[in-house]
C-alpha cells in the first residue's frame, strides 16, 4: 500500500509541474541575419511567443556577458554601454522586436530574447546569429582587361533599394536589389579611373583606384 501511495504521489508531483497549462514556446524568425554595417543601417530581430504571463522581457547576447554583474545572470542589452542610445525593443502581447541601429563590424554574434514570467520562471528564445557585413569591391586581372566585382562576405537578409556603380565618383549606373551589379569589365585607357559600388543612400562606400 505504502509503495502504489508513493508511486501516486510522484504521479501527483509531476503533473503540478508539467501538466498544468500548455507548454511554453518561443520562436525566432529568421534564426540567421545578414545586415550592412552603416549609420543609415536598422537591424530589426523578432521573436514570438505564446502561452506566457510575462513581466519582463529583454534581449541580451552572451558575447556581452563579461560586463554582467553576475555572468549567469543575463542583462539588458539596453543597458550595456556598446548599445546604448542605439537599440530599442517594442513589445507585444505575443512577441518582442530589437532594432540595433548605426550597425557596428562588432555588433556580429548571437542574440537571444530573455522572458521572466510572473511566477519568476525565465525562459531564453533560440539564438538569433547575426553578420554585420560590409560592400567589398574586388579587382581581377586578365591581360589588357581588368574586372571589378562588388559583393558583400554573406547574403544580405534585407535588400537595398538599389546597387549603384560610380566612377570617378560619378554615376554610372544601377541595378535592382535582386541583382548585386553585374562586374564592370575594363579594356580601354578610357576606363582608367577610381571606381566604387554602394548601395540605395548608403553614405559609406568602397573604392578601388583602376589605372591612371
Amino acid at each position: 500500500m505504502s509503495s502504489e501511495c508513493g508511486i501516486l504521489s510522484l504521479i501527483t508531483l509531476l503533473c503540478v509541474s508539467g501538466c498544468l497549462g500548455e507548454s511554453v514556446s518561443v520562436s525566432c524568425s529568421p534564426q540567421t541575419v545578414c545586415a550592412l554595417r552603416g549609420s543609415d543601417v536598422n537591424l530589426n530581430l523578432k521573436c514570438s511567443y505564446s502561452n506566457i504571463n510575462t513581466k519582463t522581457v529583454f534581449w541580451f547576447s552572451f558575447k556581452q556577458k563579461a560586463k554582467w554583474r553576475n555572468e549567469t545572470h543575463p542583462e539588458d542589452l539596453a543597458l550595456d554601454s556598446d548599445y546604448t542610445g542605439r537599440v530599442n525593443t517594442l513589445n507585444t502581447r505575443s512577441s518582442s522586436t530589437l532594432t540595433i541601429r548605426e550597425l557596428r563590424e562588432r555588433d556580429s554574434g548571437e542574440y537571444h530574447l530573455m522572458i521572466i514570467t510572473e511566477q519568476g520562471e525565465k525562459h531564453s528564445s533560440p539564438a538569433v546569429t547575426v553578420t554585420v557585413a560590409d560592400l567589398q569591391l574586388k579587382m581581377t586581372q586578365s591581360g589588357q582587361e581588368v574586372t571589378l566585382t562588388c559583393s558583400t562576405s554573406c547574403s544580405l537578409t534585407s535588400k537595398p533599394d538599389f546597387y549603384y556603380w560610380y566612377k570617378n565618383s560619378e554615376y554610372i549606373n544601377r541595378y535592382t536589389p535582386y541583382n548585386m551589379p553585374q562586374p564592370l569589365v575594363l579594356s580601354s585607357r578610357a576606363d582608367a579611373g577610381s571606381y566604387s559600388c554602394s548601395v540605395s543612400s548608403r553614405s559609406t562606400r568602397k573604392s578601388s583606384p583602376v589605372g591612371e
